[in-house]
């Protein structure tokens, strides 16, 4: 019995679904990355310059600030590299979507598309996970800073 509409749209969105966590894998390890290979060594050159030396309260302040402004300048830095992936993924969900509903349909049919205006607006725009892309990098250098600081203090 030949596959239904339903099914061949089933079909083709859990493979591309598992093709988007291939993505969004890589990304993650780009990310990762970019932290480890672009922020990390900063942020031990930084460190280092604190090390054998009587640890104040006004040289913790600098420390900490320190540790803020390069993983704030890190995380600032890696949203600008990922907004335009993610305009890019953007483009490509749009256009497969729309190829994926034509050749699985069984009659011919005009789809229409977002322009891409619209497209770069859901991406920059529209919350994922009940925040703004944005949001997200606003808040990762804070906390990054936190657990580092948390670290330091810790150790002394």
């Amino acid at each position: 019995m030949p596959a239904t509409v339903n099914q061949i749209i089933a079909d083709s969105t859990v493979r591309h679904g598992i093709h988007l966590e291939r993505f969004k894998n890589q990304q993650i390890r780009a990310m990762v990355g970019f932290l480890n290979g672009q922020v990390e060594p900063d942020l031990i050159g930084q460190l280092q310059r604190y090390a054998g030396r009587t640890l104040t309260r006004s040289r913790i302040a600098e420390m900490r600030k320190a540790v803020h402004e390069i993983t704030r300048a890190g995380y600032q830095a890696m949203h600008g590299r990922i907004r335009g992936d993610l305009y890019e993924l953007g483009k490509i969900e749009n256009r497969w979507q729309a190829n994926m509903l034509q050749q699985s349909l069984p009659a011919e049919m005009a789809i229409t598309v977002p322009m891409a205006s619209a497209v770069r607006e859901m991406v920059t725009n529209r919350p994922i996970c009940g925040k703004f892309v944005r949001e997200w990098f606003e808040e990762m250098p804070g906390a990054t800073a936190r657990r580092v600081n948390q670290q330091i203090m810790i150790g002394y």
